[in-house]
């Protein structure tokens, strides 16, 4: 087929059907892929760090009262990393007297 019955070709079928026709040497190619290595290198796995720190969930609690003298006024148990936020924004420690 010749370059210019290709094209006919490609000017039919491509509105009817939404194929296209590429040349062999368009969809080959020698090249590795994207994610591959550069030939020669070795890829290497390695794990990921061991962290020392509790998950959350085990973490102890510290009860506070959370927006004390506000209508959301509430008693709230956080993990202790997260208190100091908690008492930086003007929560208190304890359960709230209400």
């Amino acid at each position: 087929m010749n370059q210019i019955e290709r094209r006919k070709l490609l000017k039919w079928a491509t509105p009817i059907i939404g194929v296209v026709i590429l040349p062999v040497h368009a969809v080959t190619s020698s090249a590795p892929p994207r994610n591959s290595p550069p030939s020669g290198v070795k890829p290497t796995t390695t794990k990921p760090p061991v962290t020392t720190k509790p998950p959350i969930d085990h973490e102890p609690k510290k009860v506070l009262c959370h927006q004390p003298g506000t209508p959301a006024e509430q008693t709230i148990e956080v993990p202790q990393s997260a208190a100091p936020g908690h008492l930086g924004h003007g929560d208190t420690v304890g359960a709230c007297e209400k």
